[in-house]
Formats: C-alpha cells, structure tokens, sequence
C-alpha cells in the first residue's frame, strides 16, 4: 500500500510543477481562486507525504511542502507570463498548516479510538 502511496505522491508532484511552471497563453494574476488552488494543492501535498513517508517527521513533512512551494515559486520566474507571488507561498503555507492540523486530528481520533475498543 505505502508503495502505492509513494507513486501516487511523486506523480503529484510531477503534475503539480508541471501546471506550475507550463508556459501560459496570457499573463496570469493572482486571486481569490489561485489561492485556493495554492490551499488545496499544498494541503493534499501534505497528506500524501505523510501516508507515503509514515517514518518521516511531521516537520520534514513541512518544510519539504515549504521547499518545494518556495521553489516552484522561484521557477516560475523564468516561465512566461508567470509571475512569482509572495503571497502564493503564504496560500501553500495554510495549506500544509492545515494539512497538518487534518494529520494531528486523524491520530488523535484512532489513538483515542483505540484505546476505547481495545
């Protein structure tokens, strides 16, 4: 299962900086719905690396979401028509934040769920 989760993860970060960084057509400006976008692709960034990598820690779960927004962030800057924005990486920052509210929530619920049924 956990390498099911594993490839399904890297071919999310594949197709993520791949819509990241596609040239487009006209230049694009952010707003409200870029960074929802940014929310939702983070948060399920975040969620994937944590049932891909079980072992790694919470906060390398984080800053590998952070890297990986501060770097397509940076990349985009010498794709065309794409703007960096300081604000698209505070989106990916609410992102994983509440990804990793979801992960403290999720384990407390089966810990607590375990040890009611045990």
């Amino acid at each position: 299962m956990i390498t099911f989760v594993r490839v399904l993860f890297f071919l999310y970060v594949v197709i993520v900086t791949i819509l990241s960084l596609y040239p487009s057509p006209e230049e694009i400006i952010g707003d409200i719905n870029d960074k929802i976008e940014h929310v939702a692709a983070f948060f399920l960034y975040i969620i994937l690396f944590y049932f891909s990598f079980p072992s790694a820690s919470k906060l390398f779960s984080f800053l590998s979401g952070f890297s990986f927004g501060i770097a397509i962030e940076i990349l985009q800057r010498f794709s065309p028509n794409r703007i960096p924005d300081i604000y698209d990486i505070f989106a990916d920052l609410v992102g994983l934040l509440l990804g990793l509210a979801c992960i403290y929530i999720l384990n407390y619920v089966k810990k607590r769920y375990k040890i009611l049924y045990s």
